[in-house]
């Protein structure tokens, strides 16, 4: 009876080990990258949403006041920096990744969001309504394109319907 006890005492240990070890590899390379990406995401989300009052107003550099140019360059640089966080990150996806896109969608939306961060000045000059016409369309674009790359909830791509 000894060598059963010790055998069974040894097959616990030993199954405990294998399932603590597995259960942090998957956290490792599935469980941590999708809470980054979610936080990411999260900010994305809030960025597009408390800065539409910016890319949805664009401003000519040459009619601007100096603070006006000021705050569109610190919201400029926010966006990009956020483009450049979210490309980053696909540096730590592995090919175990449900719940987070394919890098190629990442990789997009992060382009999508430096376009954004170009996109909130008019040609230096150039007022004319016609320009900023085709400016809030390219933006518009850029927003679906970010939304539908990472998931982001439009109520507009569900047709307006509330669930």
């Amino acid at each position: 009876m000894g060598i059963y006890t010790a055998a069974t005492v040894l097959g616990t240990v030993v199954s405990g080990v294998v399932v603590y070890v597995a259960s942090e590899y998957v956290k490792e390379i599935w469980l941590s990258p999708l809470q980054e990406y979610k936080k990411i995401k999260q900010k994305v989300s809030y960025l597009l949403n408390n800065y539409a009052c910016y890319y949805s107003n664009v401003v000519d550099p040459e009619s601007a006041t100096e603070e006006e140019k000021k705050e569109y360059r610190r919201v400029s640089l926010e966006t990009r920096d956020l483009a450049c966080e979210l490309r980053a990150f696909i540096e730590t996806i592995s090919r175990v990744r449900f719940g987070i896109p394919q890098k190629d969608k990442i990789y997009d939306a992060s382009a999508e969001l430096i376009g954004l961060s170009n996109s909130y000045f008019t040609a230096y000059g150039d007022s004319r309504r016609q320009q900023k016409k085709d400016v809030y369309g390219a933006i518009g674009k850029r927003i679906y394109k970010i939304n539908s790359c990472l998931g982001i909830y439009d109520r507009q791509e569900d047709g307006g319907q509330k669930k």
